[in-house]
């Protein structure tokens, strides 16, 4: 099975090797370009949203904070991530759009080889 070095979009990294992973036609190529651009720099910004976060959790730890504040923090951070991995799969939803058929099951191999979705829902 090939690895392709892809990111959770398709876009980014590899750009070229998913182009020939799925044998993408030059149309199929423009409009994922145009569907991962819509949701590119919210997902940027969640991601530096997140990150900050995650700095303050940690200066939160080595600090003198509750144990409530503590807990709140992560929470917070919780729900990012699942707003940036809800971001990331209606990326992914709209991509799939654009491919055909034998094309979705090549990216369904791909995401499952990269841990896109958790494990259990391959097991269903």
């Amino acid at each position: 099975m090939a690895q392709v070095p892809v990111n959770c979009y398709g876009t980014e990294l590899g750009q070229v090797e998913l182009i020939q992973f799925l044998n993408l036609t030059p149309e199929q190529y423009e409009q994922i370009e145009v569907a991962t651009s819509i949701n590119q720099s919210q997902i940027e910004q969640a991601q530096q949203i997140l990150q900050q976060a995650i700095e303050e959790f940690q200066l939160l730890v080595e600090g003198v904070a509750t144990t409530d504040l503590i807990r709140a923090k992560y929470w917070h951070i919780q729900q990012l991530q699942q707003q940036d991995l809800s971001k990331q799969f209606e990326t992914m939803l709209a991509i799939r759009e654009i491919l055909n058929q034998s094309q979705r099951r090549k990216l369904a191999e791909l995401m499952k080889e990269q841990n896109f979705m958790p494990v259990s829902l391959y097991n269903c």
